[in-house]
């Protein structure tokens, strides 16, 4: 989790975008058989708010 938080920082960076919240989500499986909470609709919602696109 830390490399990828990592290498997507370095890209903001060279694109020149500022990172306004980060969202981990550590132990969450793409596996259709995880019992763990995914995000949802509501979820990314919030994150379009943050940043003004909805």
């Amino acid at each position: 989790m830390q490399r990828q938080e990592k290498a997507c920082r370095e890209l903001c960076e060279r694109l020149g975008w500022g990172i306004l919240k980060v969202y981990p989500e550590n132990d969450v499986s793409a596996s259709t058989t995880s019992k763990r909470r995914r995000q949802t609709a509501r979820d990314h919602t919030r994150t379009l708010v943050l940043l003004g696109l909805t």
